[in-house]
């Protein structure tokens, strides 16, 4: 393994101090309302290393969100109660997530948007969802040699329908058409429920 140079060292930190610069910014003032320029001066560098290091505002945005969702993800994998069934573990697991949402509701109608209308390869969130409906294929398997869930089920395409079913949800939510947080809980526990029935 090659090590790392001072340079990179230095790149990373730079592009650390952006993303976080522009995460506080967005939170303190709102997406629309922060500037290129003030992301810049929060932290300390040119207007031009913020677009060379972070990208555009929409990018900084979904990097700004990356660690968040990274732990939740992590957290809620980790407090999944292995004798509680599929359906419910699934509905929890994805409730660590409407939480995180629920800290900041208008940033996160626009990170959401943002990666709807992205294609994987542009998307810097990808891999980070890719892998944690990966880990779901993996609980979701485990269950099947328990015997909890039918040997037929495809452990992958079930991550991904749950994945999409909460996903819906999420959207509807956010967009206002699941009116509040009980009903958006009751429809993702009553989705899963079927869907796993």
């Amino acid at each position: 393994m090659r090590k790392r140079t001072t340079r990179q060292e230095s790149g990373d930190e730079t592009r650390a101090r952006i993303i976080a610069a522009a995460r506080e910014l967005f939170r303190e003032r709102g997406f629309d309302a922060t500037s290129a320029e003030q992301i810049a001066a929060r932290a300390g560098v040119a207007k031009g290393t913020v677009f060379l290091h972070g990208g555009n505002k929409e990018r900084l945005l979904l990097l700004g969100f990356e660690a968040d969702v990274i732990e939740t993800a992590t957290q809620a994998l980790a407090a999944v109660d292995p004798t509680e069934p599929l359906a419910p573990t699934l509905a929890g697991i994805f409730s660590h997530f409407f939480q995180l949402y629920e800290r900041d509701l208008t940033l996160a109608r626009r990170f959401v948007k943002e990666q709807m209308v992205l294609r994987p390869e542009a998307n810097p969130l990808a891999p980070v969802t890719l892998d944690f409906v990966a880990r779901l294929a993996e609980l979701i398997a485990r269950r099947q040699a328990e015997g909890e869930v039918d040997p037929g089920v495809d452990p992958a395409l079930g991550a991904q329908i749950s994945f999409a079913i909460y996903y819906g949800v999420l959207v509807g939510w956010l967009a206002g058409w699941v009116p509040d947080a009980a009903t958006r809980d009751r429809m993702l526990a009553g989705s899963m429920a079927l869907h796993w029935s």
